[in-house]
């Protein structure tokens, strides 16, 4: 039995996390000057919190529209049409091991 692979993160989801890694360490940071006594800058862990609710908020914006997008057009998650789909499932083949993407010729069957 092959072991799954895992489906690499998008470009858009990383920013996502990397903003979210930064205004957490951000957080952090100033909690450590307020510790030592130092004047810690609130307006910029405010601002980054605001950036970050607004990256990921655009982030579910892109993906809400994705899905709309791929359901209208019939497509799958991977790029592969309902109807190529279909018959590949019939067929007892996992769209895996066609290719590395996933993405299937629909001339192919």
């Amino acid at each position: 039995m092959r072991a799954k692979r895992k489906k690499p993160k998008e470009f858009s989801q990383k920013l996502v996390v990397i903003s979210w890694v930064v205004t957490i360490v951000w957080i952090f940071l100033s909690y450590i000057l307020a510790f030592f006594e130092r004047n810690p800058n609130e307006t910029v862990t405010v601002t980054l919190i605001i950036e970050s609710f607004g990256v990921t908020l655009s982030y579910f914006c892109y993906q809400a529209i994705l899905k709309t997008s791929r359901n209208k057009n019939g497509v799958d998650k991977d790029g592969v049409p309902f109807k190529i789909s279909g018959k590949l499932e019939g067929l007892g083949i996992v769209k895996e091991d066609c290719q590395e993407g996933g993405n299937i010729n629909e001339n192919m069957y």
